[in-house]
């Protein structure tokens, strides 16, 4: 297993991380960490920075979030309308983060393409 995922075995946090034995879907240029911009060309409030480990990061968590004040209803409304638009395109919304969309379901792209780069072991 790669460092960064043998180190988050076990925590909260190993979802975050692709198993190298796996690999991401990100390897295989099937997914997309993306955001949104407003009409000035900023960052549309998610309640969080793509890439963080909060247990809030995907619509898991949102609900209990928001009871504790941790994300607005606007935040939430920004995050559903992300996931809105990139359903209406056929992607598919990672639960545990926001920001990250597949093209299809991870185990049909594993079975269908090679990955392209060798995992380390």
């Amino acid at each position: 297993m790669g460092e960064a995922a043998t180190e988050l075995v076990g925590t909260p946090w190993q979802s975050f991380v692709a198993s190298p034995s796996k690999g991401s879907i990100h390897a295989y240029g099937m997914a997309l960490d993306i955001g949104l911009l407003n009409e000035k060309g900023e960052l549309v409030d998610m309640g969080l920075p793509y890439d963080s480990f909060a247990f809030y990061a995907g619509k898991n968590g949102e609900k209990q979030a928001l009871e504790q004040g941790l994300l607005t209803e606007v935040q939430i409304e920004n995050r559903n309308f992300l996931r809105y638009v990139m359903g209406r395109g056929g992607w598919i919304n990672l639960p545990s983060e926001w920001w990250h969309f597949n093209a299809a379901p991870g185990d049909s792209i594993r079975a269908k393409y090679v990955q392209p780069l060798p995992l380390p072991q």
